[in-house]
């Protein structure tokens, strides 16, 4: 055998389930006549005691696969109404942290249970316009002249997107580098830089200003005048 499927669990989605079985069965040519032995094997312990309670007292293994597979989607799969799934779908809009291809994920998993048979695209294509958050995203979209598709919509954004997340990295990294060149280093006084990156800021007296030993004295010198005043002027 190629390949391995494990059993099923139930709670899981049992059409997804099937849908591998088939390619299962595909994949290492499986004959009609093997199809209700394999399954009842692979299928596990609790699916197959499921399906012997379901169709008692007759056994699964004297049953026709198509008829094991609709008894077990029919216990297995909740019936949805299709005007409450299609309501959870077209109210569907993409949130402020999902991306473009979350977003695109969501709707197609909603639809998929909405039976819109030939109309799939059409509503996923119309719901993917009214859903987006991006307005100028939007404007692209409606003044699109030739026939619109759903596959044709998603370009568009995702073109659109790439190229509107592209300026805002240029624009960050323009900005960036102007503020590298406005900065002043205290030390040198040079433009670019700031003192901690001067190159001549190797001791304690290099990241002085430059008039800091000048300023000193004029201080020391006042001090020692005050002092002078006091001696003189009697108490």
């Amino acid at each position: 055998m190629i390949g391995s499927i494990e059993n099923y669990k139930p709670g899981t989605d049992f059409n997804s389930y099937l849908e591998r079985m088939e390619q299962f069965y595909k994949v290492n040519d499986v004959q009609a006549e093997k199809k209700v032995s394999l399954f009842l094997t692979l299928i596990g312990p609790d699916g197959y005691e499921t399906l012997r309670n379901l169709i008692a007292p007759k056994k699964p293994s004297e049953t026709e696969y198509e008829k094991l597979v609709e008894i077990l989607r029919e216990h297995y799969v909740e019936k949805r109404s299709v005007i409450a799934e299609r309501y959870q779908f077209y109210k569907c809009i993409q949130k402020e942290s999902q991306s473009l291809n979350e977003y695109i994920l969501e709707l197609k998993v909603k639809a998929a249970s909405c039976n819109f048979g030939e109309f799939l695209n059409q509503a996923l294509r119309d719901k993917f316009v009214c859903g987006i958050r991006n307005e100028q995203i939007i404007r692209q979209l409606l003044i699109e002249k030739e026939t619109l598709t759903f596959e044709k919509a998603i370009k568009i954004a995702s073109n659109y997107e790439n190229a509107e997340q592209g300026v805002h990295n240029m624009q960050s990294n323009s900005s960036a580098t102007v503020g590298r060149k406005t900065l002043t280093c205290f030390v040198c006084k040079k433009v670019g830089h700031i003192a901690i990156k001067c190159k001549f800021n190797n001791n304690t007296a290099s990241r002085r200003p430059r008039n800091f030993t000048y300023q000193s004295k004029v201080n020391n010198m006042e001090h020692t005048q005050d002092e002078d005043k006091e001696k003189i002027l009697p108490a």
